[in-house]
């Protein structure tokens, strides 16, 4: 999944005759914390609301304002994980995407990347969730799913991270396909399989989603 594929045009440019209170609109219909600015195509910055509103003069024009982020964008054939990289690691809520002509295309929004993460980790689709803490070198995602579906289910989505910061420890987390899954559970502890969450609560669907959420606001903030 590239950064073409997420490129929202809609999201305005700002340019550097711009005055603030316009920037400032646009943030607000937007809801976005951040907008480029752009000149004859070329990215110059971003201009950030805090620094608009610190501002004794939010009158004046974009040029009288410090830009930041220069150097922060992607080219079109980025990957998602590159976008969210770039997102956490800068506290921002777009990511410029220039093209190999360095010209301004559009940019990527946080909002944007949270609705396809939902998607891709079929977080809105009914079915359970497991998370199965392992020891790194037992870690074996092909076995795990082999008996996952010799049980009936299948795996909508996975992703797997250090336990409390302990590098000889994994947590795999899975969406599982089925509602129902102890058989599934059942045939995984049979197998010395830790399971430290199972869950088929629907609710769980919009509480990932709005943890999302509240993870780019805080990083805005």
């Amino acid at each position: 999944m590239l950064a073409s594929n997420f490129i929202n045009h809609n999201i305005p440019t700002l340019s550097p005759t711009d005055n603030a209170d316009r920037a400032l609109d646009f943030m607000d219909e937007y809801k976005v914390t951040h907008l480029p600015v752009v000149f004859k195509d070329q990215y110059l910055g971003v201009l950030s609301e805090t620094t608009l509103l610190n501002s004794f003069d939010t009158f004046g024009q974009v040029s009288q304002f410090k830009l930041e982020y220069q150097n922060i964008f992607l080219s079109p054939s980025a990957y998602i994980y590159d976008i969210i990289d770039a997102l956490v690691k800068n506290g921002i809520s777009i990511v410029p995407i220039i093209n190999e002509q360095q010209e301004f295309e559009g940019v990527v929004t946080a909002n944007e990347i949270i609705q396809n993460l939902a998607e891709i980790s079929a977080v809105k689709s009914p079915g359970t969730i497991l998370e199965i803490l392992l020891k790194s070198n037992d870690y074996s995602l092909a076995e795990v799913s082999r008996i996952i579906e010799t049980n009936g289910s299948k795996i909508l989505s996975s992703f797997i991270r250090p336990y409390n910061n302990d590098p000889a420890r994994l947590l795999l987390s899975l969406k599982l396909s089925t509602e129902n899954s102890s058989a599934v559970i059942a045939a995984l502890e049979r197998f010395q399989y830790d399971i430290v969450v199972k869950s088929n609560d629907a609710s769980e669907a919009n509480q990932d989603i709005d943890r999302l959420h509240q993870l780019f606001k805080y990083l805005n903030t």
